[in-house]
């Protein structure tokens, strides 16, 4: 699941464009060279959700279509908590953290999606406001 590659130090002043080149969020940056760094990536398989753990704690935000982060209680009425916890254990899960592990996480795997499209199914999004 997790991939390497070997980049320009130089790569290492936009780290959003790197990750963007990558195809996934940087997890870790080692040093081969005076000019070249080691970098340890997780592909993303989607970029519109992801889980965030903050003070113990792992909520779901979602990314608008305009890039605003919105909490799960901003966008949704309704949904069902066990399959809430079902995409949150599975993001930990992928990553080998703990509610410790303080981050956004985005989705890394299959598994992790499937979780998700089956929270959305079940979930009532609240109406838009004009």
């Amino acid at each position: 699941m997790w991939r390497e590659a070997t980049v320009d130090s130089s790569d290492l002043k936009d780290i959003q464009a790197l990750e963007k080149k990558l195809g996934g969020r940087i997890m870790d940056i080692r040093p081969t060279s005076s000019d070249k760094v080691l970098v340890r990536y997780a592909p993303v398989v989607d970029s519109s959700w992801f889980v965030e753990i903050w003070e113990g704690k792992a909520s779901l935000c979602l990314i608008d279509q305009f890039g605003f982060i919105n909490a799960l209680e901003d966008a949704f009425a309704q949904w069902d908590k066990e399959a809430l916890q079902r995409v949150i254990d599975q993001v930990m899960k992928d990553y080998e953290i703990s509610l410790e592990d303080t981050g956004q996480y985005y989705p890394i795997s299959q598994e992790a999606q499937e979780a998700f499209k089956a929270f959305l199914a079940r979930a009532k999004r609240k109406p838009r406001q004009r």
